[in-house]
């Protein structure tokens, strides 16, 4: 995909891959730009098509790339240094995060997503390990 493919989407169809290159859902987008939800799939297929892209996703992943890399990179926008460890918890749990530029406000907007994630996950495996525990005890009282 190059910029003569961007080009041939409209102001709508790029405004809703916008969003959803942030990582928003249909539904949200629609409420976001006040339209209904279907007119957002349609805007995606559209421009997924007129990218050429497999689907809504590559085309959101294609515009992400191109406008954090390209020509309309914001002179804000400083690339996130991770440690690989750091970047492979990152892409599990905020992978639209991967390998894109991000100014400061998005940066500060991830970080408080990934904690509030990993503390969900802690929270999880915490109440996995007490069952687990707790079935432990069961079975040897069972004994």
């Amino acid at each position: 995909m190059d910029d003569k493919d961007f080009d041939r989407l409209t102001q709508r169809e790029l405004e809703v891959l916008r969003c959803a290159a942030e990582g928003l859902k249909p539904k949200v987008i629609a409420n976001r730009l006040g339209l209904s939800e279907r007119t957002v799939y349609t805007h995606l297929a559209n421009a997924a098509r007129k990218l050429g892209a497999s689907g809504p996703g590559e085309a959101a992943m294609a515009l992400a790339r191109r406008e954090a890399l390209g020509p309309h990179a914001k002179t804000t926008e400083r690339v996130l240094p991770v440690a690989p460890g750091i970047a492979v918890l990152v892409d599990l749990l905020v992978p639209e995060m991967s390998g894109r530029r991000f100014n400061d406000l998005d940066i500060a907007h991830r970080l408080i997503v990934i904690v509030s994630r990993a503390a969900m996950i802690a929270f999880i495996l915490f109440a996995i390990a007490s069952l687990v525990r707790n079935i432990g005890d069961l079975i040897a009282h069972a004994a």
